[in-house]
């Protein structure tokens, strides 16, 4: 069995925890989780408090050494969870993208059978990868000749459904496109970049 203690968090203890975050006018309570990945190792970081999932991999990242190489950090398109001063290789999250796309199946059940069906191959594409135990950069290459006409076919899709004003921007399709389109259409080639090191799983869940 599980005990989860349920603690009553004071504005008093918001300012002890976040410092001058506190100030900010921030009311909620933030959890973050960071996953981390490296070396054959694999940590497991979880912060509460009123810092967002960003400011907590940036006080990570500053105990860092610098000599080392760009982390790869994966998280979804918020502008909250990255690293403010800190670089890393971002690689958006095309699981968060997806969902978006699923929760709208039953009203555009054409539209969406079309990317999820292209994504489906990339992530197929991946697993090829994953089992043939491929190094970084036959992986990476894998993608760039398979993966990547999959990702731009749908990239020409969304831009054509807008530009020829097939779908409207504000309906739950529009929005879907307009976030995969803000996060930049990231795929599984952004997972095996060159030259870096550590893999960074960023994810914040609010809370009151």
């Amino acid at each position: 069995m599980t005990q989860i203690n349920m603690l009553v968090t004071t504005k008093l203890a918001l300012i002890c925890e976040g410092g001058e975050d506190a100030d900010e006018g921030r009311t909620g309570v933030f959890t973050s989780g960071i996953v981390a990945t490296g070396a054959g190792h694999r940590i497991a970081l979880f912060f509460t408090g009123v810092r967002h999932a960003g400011e907590n991999l940036a006080a990570v990242l500053e105990q860092r050494a610098e000599e080392l190489p760009a982390p790869i950090q994966m998280c979804d398109g918020l502008s909250s969870n990255t690293a403010g001063d800190f670089q890393t290789l971002l690689s958006n999250c095309n699981a968060h993208a997806r969902r978006k796309y699923v929760e709208v199946a039953a009203h555009f059940p054409e539209e969406v059978r079309f990317v999820l069906e292209q994504l489906g191959e990339v992530y197929k594409i991946d697993a090829e990868a994953r089992s043939k135990g491929l190094p970084p950069e036959q992986r990476l290459q894998l993608h760039q000749e398979k993966s990547g006409p999959r990702m731009a076919a749908i990239e020409q899709w969304m831009r054509t459904q807008f530009d020829e004003r097939r779908v409207e921007p504000n309906s739950g399709l529009g929005q879907a496109m307009r976030y995969m389109q803000a996060v930049g259409c990231a795929h599984p080639v952004l997972a095996c970049a060159r030259g870096a090191t550590g893999h960074w799983t960023t994810t914040s869940q609010s809370g009151r």
